[in-house]
């Protein structure tokens, strides 16, 4: 169904709420260092490629999701900022998350090793939300799920939340130091979740002093269970070893100056 296409679906074909991940053909060269299917505007490729690569994402969409007819993108900053989608913007808005009940338009979020989370209410909102370790620190998926619990005439206790994790780095590939344990940690506890020793080890597994392999997917996971989400579909994917996803610390560790984005979305076919 997707021969030729930048598009890996990640729900069945029958689901009403639809979330697939882009890939790309990786750089091949140091003169190319965006791949095929660069979607970032803020990595300093060619405007002009990357208007290109999203255009050619909607017309791949069009060609199996025959009702969408829009991308939502956000200029992502690393904060816990959500953001409404009611209508067309001519500029991205600065913002981490967004929701919308529009049923012909896809969220976009753009990840290359931070956590895609992609959102469904029941009521007929969706979320996309961009997650890296600051994104948890700040506690950008609670944020999310509480402006959608404001929105529409149903009560957030009527609400059955999916969620949907897309590719991401893997914890055997994601090494971090104390700073950034400590702040994760403390928005788990914020959110009454209950962190004991075990849990601890298993969400930062010491490596040398002072550093950790960090699961993010994990404490996104678990975020999203203490705000009222237990349907929760991690994708096991992983952005690091996997060579058609695009990742900042692998590209980094090379010597890379830069690195594109790929992207996941969620939207409603019916």
């Amino acid at each position: 169904m997707f021969t030729n296409s930048h598009i890996l679906p990640l729900t069945t074909s029958d689901n009403p709420i639809q979330v697939v991940q882009t890939f790309s053909q990786m750089p091949s060269s140091a003169t190319n260092l965006y791949g095929d299917f660069n979607l970032g505007l803020h990595v300093l490729d060619s405007p002009t490629i990357v208007h290109q690569h999203r255009m050619d994402l909607l017309s791949e969409l069009q060609q199996h999701y025959p009702s969408v007819n829009q991308i939502h993108w956000l200029s992502q900053v690393h904060g816990n900022l959500v953001h409404h989608a009611t209508q067309p913007h001519a500029c991205p808005i600065s913002a981490d998350a967004h929701i919308t009940d529009r049923p012909n338009v896809a969220l976009a979020i753009m990840t290359a090793d931070c956590v895609p989370i992609m959102l469904a209410d029941g009521a007929g909102n969706l979320g996309a939300i961009h997650a890296g370790w600051q994104g948890l620190a700040k506690s950008i998926i609670a944020e999310t799920i509480n402006y959608m619990n404001r929105q529409g005439a149903y009560q957030a206790p009527t609400r059955v939340y999916q969620a949907w994790i897309g590719a991401c780095i893997a914890q055997a590939n994601y090494e971090v130091d104390d700073n950034v344990k400590t702040q994760v940690l403390a928005s788990l506890a914020r959110l009454s979740i209950t962190v004991d020793d075990a849990l601890s080890q298993s969400l930062f597994t010491p490596t040398t002093h002072g550093h950790y392999l960090a699961n993010l997917a994990k404490v996104a996971e678990l975020q999203l269970q203490a705000c009222g989400v237990q349907q929760i579909y991690q994708s096991g994917l992983d952005s690091y070893s996997d060579p058609r996803f695009y990742s900042y610390r692998q590209q980094s560790q090379q010597k890379s100056v830069a690195t594109g984005r790929m992207a996941t979305l969620i939207f409603c076919t019916n």
